[in-house]
């Protein structure tokens, strides 16, 4: 079984909304989650955007992924490990 590392499939931009500081005003950056970094999540098969919740809100009944037909859990490690990397966190404004 291959390892996994983040980012996974998932897709890591420069934070715009914040200009990559992670912060707006006093607040942490609600685009980025402070981090300086937008995390764009993917199918963990495919690799496309074009997913969704199956409850239309949360992750907490899973995804679906509107290109390949591919269905997941919110623990599984394709997901899960969609995060931005600790060495990217580091660096963050």
């Amino acid at each position: 079984m291959a390892v996994l590392t983040e980012p996974g499939l998932a897709i890591i931009t420069p934070c715009e909304p914040c200009e990559r500081t992670g912060r707006q005003g006093k607040r942490a950056c609600s685009t980025c989650r402070g981090t300086g970094y937008a995390l764009w999540r993917v199918c963990p098969s495919c690799a496309s955007q074009n997913w969704s919740y199956h409850n239309g809100r949360t992750e907490v009944d899973g995804m679906s992924c509107d290109s390949c037909g591919a269905n997941w859990a919110a623990d599984y490690p394709g997901w899960t490990i969609q995060r931005v990397p600790n060495e990217l966190l580091a660096k963050a404004g």
